[in-house]
């Protein structure tokens, strides 16, 4: 099964990105690889508990057909008590992103993980601002020095959309988004 789930689906290179919103990170490296799957690299700043984040937009000018659902590879190398994955309310980031709240009644998932939400102690959401101890990117609770894991998502609608993530309550890092695909 692919990325896709499945269905066919167009891959999202470097050149399909009409537009990155970064908050207090700048963009390391953005490249395709061999394949055309485009990977874009983060290094987030040391913040406190002020904001840090970015989102990518999707330029559908480049897609050849309308497309409704996404899927991508999340990579962090660091840790953080608040944090944000493409939640309808980004809140540590800038820019819209437009991709629907996370519900797997809708047929949003989370698999191929690392170091996340394979680990019983840790609660599946996409957003927490907290200490408690089902925090999988908190600071006190955090298992190995990376986590990872592929999302499926839903588009709101037609609006330029892409993935996302923010941070707050961290001392910074580096976050990577690869293997992106609509359908």
């Amino acid at each position: 099964m692919a990325l896709s789930y499945g269905q066919k689906a167009y891959k999202i290179s470097t050149s399909n990105i009409s537009a990155i919103n970064l908050t207090s990170c700048t963009l390391t490296t953005s490249s395709d690889t061999a394949s055309g799957s485009g990977i874009w690299e983060f290094s987030h700043s040391n913040v406190a508990c002020g904001s840090t984040g970015f989102n990518l937009i999707i330029n559908d000018a480049t897609i050849p057909t309308l497309w409704s659902n996404i899927s991508w590879k999340t990579w962090i190398g660091f840790t953080s008590s608040c944090w944000s994955f493409a939640n309808a309310n980004n809140q540590y980031g800038t820019g819209s992103h437009n991709i629907l709240s996370f519900s797997t009644a809708s047929g949003d998932l989370v698999s191929k993980y690392k170091n996340s939400w394979e680990i019983p102690t840790y609660t599946l959401k996409m957003a927490a601002c907290d200490n408690n101890a089902d925090n999988f990117i908190h600071q006190s609770y955090a298992t190995g020095t990376f986590r990872y894991w592929h999302m499926k998502r839903r588009r709101d609608g037609t609006n330029t959309a892409g993935p996302a993530a923010g941070f707050a309550c961290t001392s910074g890092g580096t976050c990577i988004i690869s293997d992106v695909f609509v359908w």
